[in-house]
């Protein structure tokens, strides 16, 4: 229970980004059927999220907590609130990175997770930690690097499963390397990958088409 935890730590966002975050890990079971490593990796980038933004939050309040005794984050940092809220959203950046790269996603991710995270270097530059007005509203602002970063995932996703698609034509197709482009002829059409454009891992995803086939 969050309330409970402000009365026992000086970190109940912890609590909450451990507990609020946790469908992160049941929606992927659910669409995915398994829980593999970057699930986990997706958790833990929410749960740093979390600390940031509700560190930012608990900001509001902190005068009237310290007259009842509530503890949080923002009490604890105070003055030296701005470095820790930036240094959450860096790990949590990095931990978003790394989730895309064991999921082979393709260049649209990287471009969102590029604006998201100047996204959150504005929230941790600007913001004024005496204002609870501008407080709350980079807090809000966090909706924003959530539908950034979802619409960067689902098209990073979409395009990676277009190159696959596209990899794998059926047993009349021919597929040839010729330096850094896959060309892949099929009947009297032909497709030109440039993988050099791809991010690295992904060239395992195209590349284990060509064992399919025998070559002419």
């Amino acid at each position: 229970p969050y309330p409970l935890m402000k009365r026992i730590t000086w970190w109940p966002q912890a609590w909450l980004g451990l507990t609020f975050n946790w469908g992160a890990l049941l929606g992927w079971a659910v669409v995915r059927g398994d829980l593999d490593p970057a699930a986990f990796v997706l958790y833990a980038a929410g749960f740093f999220w979390t600390l940031g933004y509700d560190t930012i939050y608990a900001h509001q309040d902190k005068e009237d907590d310290a007259l009842v005794g509530i503890k949080s984050t923002a009490r604890l940092f105070g003055a030296i609130s701005r470095p820790w809220v930036a240094g959450f959203y860096a790990v949590s950046i990095a931990l978003l990175a790394v989730t895309g790269w064991i999921e082979a996603l393709s260049w649209p991710f990287w471009v969102g997770l590029a604006l998201g995270a100047a996204h959150l270097a504005w929230q941790a530059l600007t913001i004024d930690f005496d204002d609870a007005k501008d407080c709350l509203a980079k807090f809000r602002a966090n909706r924003d690097f959530g539908l950034i970063i979802f619409a960067a995932a689902i098209a990073g996703r979409a395009l990676r499963e277009t190159i696959l698609r596209q990899s794998n034509m059926g047993p009349n197709s021919d597929l040839q390397l010729d330096g850094d482009r896959l060309i892949i002829t099929h009947e009297n059409a032909s497709h030109v990958i440039d993988l050099a454009s791809l991010p690295t891992n992904t060239h395992g995803y195209v590349l284990s088409a060509e064992e399919t086939y025998d070559p002419p």
